[in-house]
């Protein structure tokens, strides 16, 4: 059984980070994705499944608000899940995706925590969560993906353990991997660069996995009018 997936899948997530990898390079920034190649990123979970895990390192970010000598780097881990219908072999969707991120001030060689997050699409969601959420944490990452980096990290000084509002889980856009990494690109760099990378990202979007979220679609069709909390969870 082969354990890369099809051809028009890992052609399309090679294209996604390699214009991500061109933008930021073009801004003067380090991009490190490890030294195994994108097709060791796959593994087949099922007759029609497949898992996809690839970690990020963007480094040299110069935030206006920072102390002299300082940058700031992200870390990004992405795990999504990917399948399709037995009797559609060829329609493969997002089912699941878990995007992880660090943020660490640079100086004098060492990597400091400052934040955490994690974007979350659980393939099998909770009536009690959003189907897409964000969860603020101050968590490193696991050692073998900050390993596989080359990335030594502290934590903040003075933390006091777990804050409280870990567990609220905020209702999020489907923010999977190609969304994080786009958001990223219009928070961190120029405008015109952003420009160009949302022009190149039209003419991408179409070959990329697309979520599945059939209880928001038929939510929003039954109350096309405005918004709602309910919205957001996977209710019938």
């Amino acid at each position: 059984m082969a354990t890369i997936p099809p051809p028009k899948i890992l052609t399309a997530y090679d294209a996604l980070l390699s214009k991500f990898e061109d933008v930021a390079i073009q801004s003067n920034l380090t991009v490190c994705q490890g030294d195994l190649p994108l097709a060791s990123s796959f593994e087949r979970t099922g007759q029609h499944e497949f898992k996809f895990s690839r970690s990020i390192h963007l480094k040299g970010l110069k935030p206006k608000q920072r102390p002299r000598g300082q940058t700031l780097s992200v870390i990004l881990w992405a795990q999504e899940r990917f399948s399709s219908p037995e009797k559609s072999p060829n329609d493969w969707a997002l089912v699941e995706s878990n995007v992880r991120l660090n943020f660490f001030v640079e100086a004098k060689g060492q990597s400091r925590l400052v934040q955490a997050l994690h974007y979350d699409f659980p393939k099998e969601c909770p009536a009690a969560h959003p189907l897409f959420h964000v969860q603020l944490t101050d968590e490193l990452l696991p050692p073998e993906v900050l390993d596989t980096l080359k990335v030594t990290a502290t934590v903040k000084e003075g933390r006091s353990g777990p804050p409280a509002w870990v567990g609220m889980r905020i209702p999020t856009p489907d923010m999977t991997l190609s969304s994080v990494l786009y958001c990223a690109v219009a928070s961190y760099l120029k405008d015109e660069i952003f420009a160009k990378f949302a022009e190149d990202y039209e003419l991408l979007k179409n070959r990329l996995l697309h979520p599945r979220f059939d209880p928001i679609t038929d939510s929003l069709r039954d109350s096309p009018s405005h918004f709602k909390s309910s919205h957001w969870f996977p209710t019938k």
